[in-house]
């Protein structure tokens, strides 16, 4: 993982982290050289690996590898332009400071080390963000800088307009489709290498041993999981629904206006007249 990055966030000043900080790499002067992942681990991702559906199989279900993960997990954009990470120019500030075909990443720490009390602010942290796409963004095996990053990093005002998740999920897995392939080729194969940020297979392992853990403790998520939809509840006939009451047999109608008694004449009073009195509701 990210060593060389590590070392170098040590002695980075403020101005340098403001700088960077402008960038779509902000989170490169957190880094060190902690970062690591399981070999284990990372095997067991890649025999798990469906390149059609681009996901891990989990209790016969395959978790999808999308490039949201990528713009949760680095916090990269998944909008922009892409262009060719193989296309070496070499017409450029950031490219001439090496003068072999193959630039490695040790190369670029090197050079770092070396100009940093020479070079300007801004070719250092052109170096930096160079350093830190090869070796914790676009790793591989022999730590060999892809071409088409010198270009890129030679205008860091221009950075933000580019599809960085889009291309960082690409290059993983392609390695993904790759490294699984071989692996079922070669079943006894003792060592395997998986380029690109791998860092982002340690946060789909979380998510993997989520849901096996949600599917051994709830057997209802087994069944939602699976596609299956919950039943549905029972729906009564309409004659069915509730029996005839024994308040008013017959299914006889009521009124619902309250009727009084008729009015009652009373015996004549004193004066010989007679006296009517009538209730009126309450």
């Amino acid at each position: 993982m990210p060593k060389f990055l590590g070392s170098l966030n040590k002695t980075l000043s403020d101005e340098e982290k403001f700088i960077i900080q402008s960038t779509p790499f902000v989170w490169l002067i957190v880094l060190d050289g902690n970062l690591k992942l399981s070999r284990c681990l990372l095997r067991e991702l890649c025999t798990r690996w469906v390149e059609r559906s681009h996901g891990f199989v989990v209790s016969s279900r395959v978790v999808p590898f999308t490039l949201l993960d990528v713009c949760f997990g680095i916090g990269l954009r998944v909008v922009g332009d892409k262009f060719d990470l193989q296309k070496t120019e070499n017409n450029c500030k950031s490219r001439s400071f090496f003068k072999s075909s193959h630039v490695y990443v040790k190369m670029i720490y090197d050079e770092i080390v070396k100009r940093c009390n020479e070079c300007s602010i801004h070719d250092f942290c052109k170096l930096y963000i160079l350093l830190g796409m090869s070796e914790f963004l676009f790793p591989s095996r022999m730590s060999l800088v892809p071409g088409g990053l010198f270009r890129v990093v030679n205008d860091l005002g221009e950075l933000g307009r580019f599809n960085w998740g889009g291309l960082v999920y690409d290059f993983l897995v392609q390695s993904l489709c790759s490294t699984s392939m071989c692996m079922r080729r070669k079943t006894n194969a003792t060592y395997i290498h998986v380029r690109g940020c791998v860092y982002l297979m340690q946060m789909m392992t979380n998510i993997c041993r989520r849901l096996t853990l949600m599917i051994k403790t709830n057997p209802m998520s087994k069944a939602y999981l699976k596609g299956k939809a919950y039943p549905k509840s029972k729906a009564y006939p309409m004659s069915k629904a509730y029996p005839k009451s024994n308040m008013y047999p017959n299914n006889k109608t009521y009124s619902k206006t309250k009727t009084y008694p008729k009015s009652k004449t009373y015996p004549k009073t004193k004066m010989g007249e007679k006296k009517k009195v009538t209730y009126s509701p309450e």
